[in-house]
């Protein structure tokens, strides 16, 4: 039974500084400047990519 508590709270300490770590990682990524511009850069280029889509159906008389 012992065994089993100690690996129970390794466990837990384990998750907890997992969590830990990625609340941290979250944080960084919403502060860092670089990640807007991609993720700016990702959404524009979806739309684009979606309007030649479109111009291409179009075109195709679909």
């Amino acid at each position: 039974m012992l065994n089993v508590i100690f690996i129970l709270k390794v466990k837990y300490i384990y998750l907890d500084e997992v969590s830990a770590l990625m609340h941290a990682l979250g944080k960084w990524i919403a502060s860092d400047p670089v990640f807007d511009i991609l993720g700016t850069l990702i959404f524009g280029t979806g739309i684009l990519i979606l309007i030649f889509a479109g111009l291409v159906l179009y075109a195709s008389g679909l």
